[in-house]
C-alpha cells in the first residue's frame, strides 16, 4: 500500500497565556494502511518534535518552537509492496531519521559543522544538548560558569569537552579539580 502525510503544527500562546495551545493536524492519502498505521506516524513524528524542541531548552535556542510550527512534514510516497517485516521497519527508520535531521537542521543553522563521521543531524544535536548542559551543571559543581551564550558558547564547550577528552573525562577532571583544590566550603557553596 501508499502512505503519504503531511503534519502541519500550530501553536497559540493565547492571551497572557490564556486559552493557548497546539493543534497537529495531519493531511494523508493512504491506500491499503489503515487507521492504526497513521496514528502510529503521528506519535513518531510528535515523539521526534518533542525531542528536537528538548535538546533546543537545553542549548537555549530560542524560536525553535516556532520553526517547528512552520515546519512541513512530507514522508512522500512509501510502498511497503513485496517486503519483508524487517525491510519495512528499515525503510521507516530511514524515513523517519530523515525527518528528524531535517528538524534538527531547521532549529539551528550551522549544525553540520558539529557532526561527526556516521552521526545524523538529530544524533548532532541530541549529543551537543547533553555537553552542554553537562558542561554547565559540571561547573557548577565547582563554583564556576560558563561566559559565552549562542553558537560561540556552543563551539567553546563542544571544544572544552573535545579537548578533556570525552564528556566523561570532563566530568572526572572537575570532580578531582573539586577534590584536590577546593576547600569544604567551596564544595558545598554550590550545593
Amino acid at each position: 500500500g501508499l502512505y503519504q502525510i503531511v503534519q502541519t503544527t500550530r501553536t497559540n500562546n493565547g492571551f497572557f497565556g490564556i486559552g493557548g495551545g497546539t493543534r497537529t493536524t495531519n493531511s494523508e492519502v493512504t491506500t491499503g494502511i489503515d487507521g492504526g498505521l497513521s496514528q502510529e506516524f503521528s506519535r513518531v513524528l510528535a515523539s521526534l518534535r518533542d525531542g528536537v524542541l528538548t535538546a533546543a531548552g537545553q542549548l537555549g535556542i530560542d524560536g525553535a518552537s516556532a520553526v517547528l510550527d512552520a515546519f512541513q512534514v512530507n514522508l512522500g510516497r512509501i510502498s511497503f509492496e513485496g517486503m519483508s517485516s524487517s525491510e519495512i521497519s528499515a525503510t521507516l527508520n530511514a524515513v523517519f531519521s530523515a525527518v528528524g535531521d531535517d528538524m534538527a537542521a531547521a532549529i539551528l543553522p550551522g549544525l553540520s559543522a558539529f557532526q561527526r563521521a556516521g552521526e545524523g543531524m538529530l544524533e548532532t544535536l541530541s549529543r551537543l544538548a547533553t555537553e552542554f548542559r553537562t558542561v554547565d551543571v559540571t561547573l557548577a559543581s565547582i563554583g564556576m560558569v560558563f561566559g559565552t551564550v549562542g553558537l560561540a558558547s556552543l563551539e567553546a564547550r563542544t571544544r572544552l569537552v573535545e579537548l578533556s577528552g570525552g564528556l566523561d573525562a570532563f566530568v572526572e577532571g572537575a570532580d578531582f579539580f573539586a577534590q584536590n583544590f577546593l576547600t569544604d566550603a567551596q564544595r558545598i557553596a554550590p550545593i
